[in-house]
């Protein structure tokens, strides 16, 4: 039976990387099984097999093997492998190199410029989008006398229509992105339940929901087709047009 164990005392006295015929393998660890000439899966890095368990757990993985020539090629690695044995099975724990906070705090402040500059994007597409709505109820309500717009906030209604004082049209803009094209994510689909809610309020009015485009406004309608009772959802880009 090889001796596996001696190739652990090999490897600590090599650097970097090693290129080593099997035969020269065979000459430390003793006769090799003839499925590791044979399947490429018994050298993969994976501690599945002997050999591999002792290279991997000493920081070293495999490289360039070749069963035609009978050659590896070993490298050392910036992980280590320990292998223990539970409940009489090989379970792999990685080991990664100690990385220092200063860097991370580094990358931290680096990238602060750039979270605050999309939140100045994402404010600036909402903001327009009000608008867009804005313009679009002004031309289909233009009985309504005054009108309340909020840009930029998430408190109250985005637009209020009012009428001899009294509220006549709501609506409410999102300019949310579904992910994977038409599909909400549960923080998405919580933030518009809330602003649904917030137009059930106002019993009496023209109720309208704004969405950026038809693949939203489709995501919209499909996770709230139940509630959405007497509220238009509208897509922006299908239904706006400039004020004649």
């Amino acid at each position: 039976m090889p001796n596996y164990l001696q190739f652990e005392e090999y490897l600590s006295k090599k650097n970097d990387s090693i290129k080593i015929e099997f035969a020269e393998i065979e000459k430390i660890v003793g006769n090799l099984p003839k499925s590791a000439y044979e399947y490429k899966e018994w050298c993969s890095n994976h501690p599945s097999h002997p050999l591999m368990k002792v290279v991997l757990k000493n920081g070293w993985k495999q490289k360039n093997l070749d069963l035609f020539l009978k050659k590896i090629e070993f490298y050392q690695s910036k992980k280590i492998q320990n292998i223990t044995p539970k409940n009489n099975q090989s379970l792999t724990k990685t080991r990664t190199k100690i990385i220092d906070p200063t860097k991370l705090l580094e990358e931290i402040d680096s990238l602060i410029p750039e979270k605050k500059k999309l939140s100045k994007v994402n404010i600036t597409i909402h903001s327009n989008a009000v608008m867009l709505a804005e313009i679009y109820l002004k031309e289909i309500h233009q009985e309504v006398q005054n009108w309340e717009t909020k840009l930029g906030s998430d408190s109250g209604l985005d637009i209020v229509g009012y009428l001899n004082n009294k509220e006549v049209v709501v609506g409410e803009v999102k300019s949310t992105i579904p992910y994977g094209g038409n599909r909400l994510g549960a923080a998405q689909a919580k933030s518009i339940k809330h602003d649904l809610d917030k137009m059930k309020k106002y019993p009496n009015t023209s109720k309208y929901f704004f969405i950026l485009d038809n693949m939203a406004k489709i995501a919209v309608m499909h996770s709230f087709q139940n509630k959405l009772e007497d509220i238009k959802v509208l897509a922006i880009r299908n239904l706006w047009k400039p004020p004649r």
